[in-house]
C-alpha cells in the first residue's frame, strides 16, 4: 500500500491546489498526496467536515499516513490534529509560494520521500543494516531493565547485516558493535545469557530520521557519538545499495509509527 502524506495548512501565495497536488505525484509517484489547504480570509481554519473526517480517519490508519501540518493552520485545529497522537510532521517555516513548499516536501531535511536507489559505503551500510534490523525488531529500551532486546546471535545472522552476497557488512557491523555500546546502543548479558542488543530511545528519534532520510546527518547533533560518525565517515570500502539488502519501506513503516504505538509495542508482553 502506497505511503499517503496529507498537507493540512496553507501558503503564503495562492497557489492552487490540483496545481500542486499533480506536480508532487509527478515528481513522486510512489506516494499519495492530499492537500486540505486553508486561507486567510478564514482565519486558516479548515472546513469542519475535514476536520471531523481527519479526526475520525487518522488514528485507523496512522502508520501508512503521514500528516504534515503546515505554519498557516488555526491554533484549534492545530492541537486537535496533534492531540490524536499521530505524530504529524509540524513546519516551522512559512512557505512563501507553491515551488518553496514542494522543493522541501521533496527534500532529505523533510525526510518523507526518500532518495529512488539508496546507496552507502561500507562501515555506513553495515551501521543503517543494525539500526534496521533493531528497529524492525522495535528493540530500543530507557535503561538495562527495559523488555525489547534482540540476542546478538539474531542481530548479526539474520538480514540485513548477514547477507552471504555481502559478507563484509557482517564483519563491519560486527567491529562496530563496540563503538556503539553505551552511546547508540544498550546491551545486556553475555556470560551465562545470551547477550543482546537496543537502541538507547533517548536517541530513538534521531536514529529514525536518519533511517527516513537514509543519511547520518540527523545523528550529528548528539556530541557523544561523534567519534563513530567520524569513524562512519572515513570508511573506504566498496558501496552497496541498500535497498537491495534492506527491506525499507517496512523498516521506514516502523519510523513513522507514533510515539504512543511504539511505547505501547516495547512493553513487555
Amino acid at each position: 500500500m502506497a505511503q499517503r502524506i496529507i498537507l493540512v495548512g496553507g501558503i503564503a501565495d495562492d497557489h492552487d491546489r490540483d496545481a500542486l497536488i499533480a506536480r508532487l505525484k509527478e515528481q513522486a509517484p510512489d506516494f499519495e498526496w492530499e492537500w486540505h489547504k486553508t486561507v486567510y480570509t478564514t482565519g486558516h481554519q479548515l472546513p469542519l467536515k475535514i476536520l471531523y473526517r481527519l479526526t475520525g480517519e487518522l488514528p485507523k490508519g496512522a502508520s501508512n499516513t503521514q500528516l504534515v501540518l503546515l505554519r498557516r493552520l488555526n491554533k484549534n485545529h492545530q492541537r486537535r490534529l496533534m492531540d490524536l497522537g499521530t505524530d504529524p510532521v509540524r513546519v516551522e517555516t512559512d512557505f512563501a509560494t507553491g515551488d518553496e513548499l514542494i522543493q522541501w516536501l521533496l527534500s532529505p531535511d523533510a525526510g518523507l520521500v526518500p532518495p529512488r536507489t539508496w546507496e552507502a559505503e561500507e562501515r555506513e551500510a553495515a551501521l543503517f543494516c543494525v539500526f534496521a534490523k533493531l528497529l524492525k525488531d522495535k528493540s530500543w529500551n530507557k535503561d538495562m531493565h527495559g523488555h525489547a532486546w534482540t540476542q546478538e546471535v539474531h542481530l548479526l545472522n539474520d538480514a540485513p547485516v548477514n547477507v552471504p552476497e555481502n559478507p563484509e557488512v557482517r564483519r563491519e557491523a560486527t567491529a562496530m558493535l563496540m563503538r556503539m555500546e553505551a552511546t547508540l546502543l544498550l546491551t545486556k548479558g553475555g556470560s551465562k545469557t545470551p547477550k543482546e542488543w537496543c537502541i538507547r530511545s533517548c536517541h530513538l528519534a534521531a536514529v529514525k530520521k536518519a533511517f527516513l532520510q537514509q543519511r547520518l546527518a540527523p545523528l550529528d547533533g548528539i556530541a557523544e557519538l561523534k567519534s563513530l560518525l567520524t569513524y562512519v565517515r572515513e570508511g573506504q570500502g566498496r558501496r552497496y545499495q541498500l535497498d537491495n539488502v534492506i527491506q525499507v519501506e517496512r523498516v521506514r513503516a516502523v519510523c513513522r509509527e507514533p510515539a504512543r504505538m511504539a511505547a505501547e509495542a516495547a512493553k513487555p508482553k
